[in-house]
């Protein structure tokens, strides 16, 4: 860290990479657990009716087939949105 000639600097410095921080622990958080959604989704109807599917390959390829790419995807933005607040504050701060 630069030598701090005021209080001033120092505070905006450190301010500066706090929002640094929490805006990067916000984007992986965010990120890496919406990928994983088709994993969740696929692990929650299995879990649901156990002769629905299978092997999770088979339950994605029938998902894609019935309801498109966005089937796969269903329940992504609440899963983004949540864990970029948990990234925020939860571990950002």
């Amino acid at each position: 860290m630069p030598r701090a000639r005021s209080a001033g600097f120092l505070h905006v410095y450190v301010l500066r990479h706090d929002l640094g921080d929490r805006g990067g622990l916000m984007g992986t958080q965010g990120v890496t657990h919406t990928a994983v959604t088709p994993l969740d989704l696929v692990k929650c109807r299995r879990q649901v009716d156990a002769k629905l599917y299978k092997t999770n390959f088979q339950a994605w390829s029938m998902i894609g087939r019935a309801e498109g790419i966005r089937g796969i995807f269903t329940g992504w933005s609440p899963t983004f949105f949540g864990y970029c607040a948990q990234g925020a504050f939860k571990y950002g701060g």
